[in-house]
């Protein structure tokens, strides 16, 4: 935010991601578990602070199930909430 449009993003193990720089965004591809470290400087503008993210490369470790119900009906339908918690027990929805 309120830079200059113009940086470099690098990763510290690019055995863990892929990663592709396009305009304003970054797309990064998993390829094996662990911690990865993603810079990104701002190459106009030598004053500003490079931007460090901490990111965690894992598996699912648990799933949970909610649904408003506790029994279906065979053959019925019924929307139902699935997270997805790494293994530091982060959730993802």
């Amino acid at each position: 935010m309120h830079g200059s449009g113009s940086f470099s993003v690098s990763v510290n193990n690019t055995k863990l991601v892929d990663f592709v720089q396009k305009d304003r965004e970054i797309f990064l591809t998993p390829k094996e578990l662990g911690g990865l470290q993603i810079m990104i400087e701002d190459l106009e503008l030598p004053q500003s602070e490079m931007a460090i993210a901490e990111v965690l490369i894992s598996d699912i470790a648990k799933l949970t199930l909610w649904a408003p119900l506790t029994l279906i009906e065979v053959k019925d339908e019924m929307e139902l909430t699935v997270s997805a918690y790494d293994s530091n027990m982060n959730e993802f929805d």
